[in-house]
């Protein structure tokens, strides 16, 4: 019996009530940041579930339902803040209206490349510190090692549009960076501003009203919330803005005021009003957008800290892996740039294509998680109905009234199905 097959086994082993039961608690104790161990989660299983096997099919069982004990990769605090929580259900909803409709989405986004990039890793002495490396020098042989890879050096803004056909050709920018190396800091943003974005812009949406005219449907950019995307033109008011802003503000939207009213006051009345009409978000009119849809295009932003739902994050990847393995510590700018530019051009409609999948598919998954969260109950005549997929995962497809819906299952015949497997959770 495969691993696939020893975990779709494993998570028979409960009921579909069971296992919903068990899917909130893991997600309960995320939220009160308990650890989560198999030991602990076994016993509590035993207890509120009645599941009466052992620790190793209870291990499998976890797989079958979509777990994995790995790095730990998510920022829960940062991720369920309430206003990315709301920004995230109201992407997802946009962003499946935008699928069924068919149109051409052209994702934008920018990385650093510098001078020097080459590989992290080589082989070398297993002798691990530079004292007993430096004993290994002879007089015909002077490299105690391969040279370590730059980690900071001239550096280049990286730019580009990717669709589902591959990155749009002419979008490509590899801009040198003008600051001495020294003046550079970690982050690359503060290079970029709004005019430097929207000049660019300028330059590649006539490319983007092109292809919308080849292909016979309309296109929308998708980028993130970097600031300098994301330059106002309107927006509710803020406690510094001045009175007679907010009273425009207020005639804007009809909301009547008195003129012996202070400026706190007004404020109140604005923010009464925004508050309840979908936050200051639902109020801000950005010049991008705008711009972009005098050509017939439109602007869909991400939410806060999901670059991941972003297919060009995923070539950013794959480019710096590129430069790496062929890079030298010896390359100027100019060989990374020409290396980088050779890459982004020769990004094929195929890679492209395998990227888009992959970013739907992390969409549906959190459309599935969010469908879940809000349907679990602890009613057992109403239970949560699941299907298995190919790759050995519970889904969540329906609800239903009906209290045999394992009559499908595959049982094991007993414990014994599992005991030539070798579990290695050291840790879990």
């Amino acid at each position: 019996m495969g691993k696939k097959e020893l975990k779709k086994y494993a998570a028979t082993k409960i009921d579909i009530l069971g296992r919903s039961k068990l899917v909130k608690r893991i997600h309960d104790m995320w939220a009160a940041n308990d650890e989560v161990t198999v030991d602990g989660l076994l016993m509590w299983s035993q207890q509120n579930i009645k599941f009466e096997h052992g620790r190793t099919i209870f291990f499998h069982l976890l797989g079958g339902l979509g777990f994995v004990f790995k790095k730990k990769d998510h920022n829960t605090i940062v991720e369920e803040r309430p206003d990315i929580v709301k920004r995230r259900k109201e992407f997802l909803k946009k962003k499946e209206e935008l699928d069924t409709e068919g149109v051409l989405y052209a994702y934008f986004d920018e990385t650093w490349a510098h001078e020097g990039m080459s590989s992290r890793r080589g082989w070398q002495h297993a002798n691990s510190t530079m004292y007993k490396r430096a004993r290994l020098v002879d007089v015909d042989s002077p490299m105690a090692g391969p040279r370590k890879g730059k980690e900071k050096g001239r550096r280049a803004i990286v730019l580009a549009l990717l669709t589902e056909k591959g990155i749009v050709d002419g979008s490509e920018r590899f801009n040198i960076s003008g600051g001495p190396i020294q003046n550079q800091k970690e982050d690359y943003h503060h290079e970029m501003n709004a005019a430097y974005f929207e000049k660019y812009m300028e330059e590649t949406i006539p490319l983007l009203v092109s292809m919308a005219a080849e292909e016979g449907r309309r296109v929308v950019i998708v980028c993130d919330n970097a600031p300098y995307h994301s330059r106002t033109i309107k927006k509710a008011p803020v406690s510094n803005t001045s009175r007679a802003d907010v009273e425009q503000f207020l005639r804007d939207h009809n909301l009547a005021f008195q003129r012996e009213m202070t400026r706190l006051q007004l404020l109140e009345l604005s923010k009464d009003f925004v508050e309840c009409n979908g936050g200051a978000e639902s109020f801000k009119v950005y010049y991008f957008d705008t711009w972009a849809e005098g050509h017939g295009i439109e602007v869909l932003r991400l939410p806060q800290y999901h670059c991941f739902l972003s297919p060009i994050e995923f070539v950013w990847s794959q480019m710096k892996q590129h430069l790496r393995s062929k890079g030298s510590v010896d390359d100027s700018l100019q060989t990374v740039r020409q290396r980088g530019l050779n890459f982004l051009k020769g990004f094929t409609e195929e890679a492209a294509s395998k990227l888009f999948r992959k970013t739907e598919k992390l969409e549906c998954e959190i459309r599935e998680m969010l469908w879940e969260k809000q349907h679990t109950v602890e009613d057992s005549s109403s239970p949560l109905l699941y299907e298995l997929s190919d790759d050995g995962i519970w889904r969540p497809i329906s609800y239903v009234e009906d209290d045999d819906e394992d009559d499908d299952d595959e049982p094991l015949t007993s414990d014994s199905d599992l005991s030539s497997f070798e579990i290695d959770d050291a840790g879990a």
